[in-house]
């Protein structure tokens, strides 16, 4: 991953388990010279090292769970969507922390299917829960969603604001929201989480739905000719009524 840039294409899985290729439209974590532990997990066939808190798909879920609570003997997914069995997990120690992010939110890594995104929370392995449990939702799906803005902005409009990194290797908007998230989960702070998911629940909603009817490339586009198609509107029903307002 440490040779991968923003625009470089890799492979993904679709929903239908067929590989494709999709490009890198930024990075949800890139630290070159940042230790980081990893668990070493070995298959029948082969092995990958990924962090305890990224998300892999197993055989028998539907939604991607934490890697550290994956143990000897489950099956997890390949890219082809067969099953492949646990055969050894160990921790390792090693430089360089690195999560692309790719527009279906998914990636293949020596041949096993993974997520680009990363688990919120510790107490659940596939779930990101708030409002002590009235709200509870895929972590990869949450992650999803937060990061529509990113992509549309990403893809359809300019990669260099997605390069722009804080100090520990995250993009600004992503350690905006890893930041706020913690704060009201670790505070217990119900009215804190509900202002949270209201107000980025309202912000993303439009980007989610430009996204869903054009597409990320093609969405800021639209936007934008819609913007100007109703600036343009404005200023002819000005000046009709300027019009009016002299010949009156």
């Amino acid at each position: 991953m440490q040779k991968h840039k923003v625009g470089d294409k890799v492979l993904t899985t679709t929903d239908t388990e067929k590989a494709e290729y999709q490009p890198v439209y930024a990075f949800g974590h890139r630290s070159p010279t940042t230790l980081g532990r990893f668990l070493q997990i070995t298959t029948d066939t082969n092995s990958l090292e990924i962090t305890g808190e990224h998300l892999l798909y197993m055989a028998d879920k539907s939604h991607p769970v934490r890697a550290d609570s994956i143990i000897v003997s489950v099956k997890l997914q390949t890219a082809d969507g067969s099953a492949n069995r646990v055969k050894k997990i160990k921790t390792i120690v090693k430089e360089g922390l690195y999560a692309p992010l790719t527009p279906n939110g998914k990636l293949v890594i020596n041949g096993m299917q993974a997520s680009a995104y990363i688990a919120l929370q510790k107490d659940d392995q596939e779930r990101f829960t708030t409002l002590n449990g009235l709200i509870t939702t895929p972590h990869s799906s949450y992650n999803h969603l937060y990061l529509a803005p990113l992509r549309v902005v990403c893809i359809g409009i300019s990669s260099v604001p997605c390069q722009l990194m804080h100090e520990n290797g995250r993009p600004l908007y992503i350690k905006w929201g890893i930041d706020a998230i913690n704060m009201a989960h670790r505070n217990s702070n119900v009215y804190a989480e509900l202002l949270f998911l209201v107000v980025t629940g309202f912000l993303l909603s439009g980007f989610v739905a430009v996204g869903a009817l054009f597409g990320a490339s093609v969405g800021p586009l639209i936007v934008f000719s819609f913007y100007v198609a109703c600036c343009f509107g404005r200023k002819i029903h000005d000046v009709k009524t300027n019009k009016v307002k002299k010949t009156a």
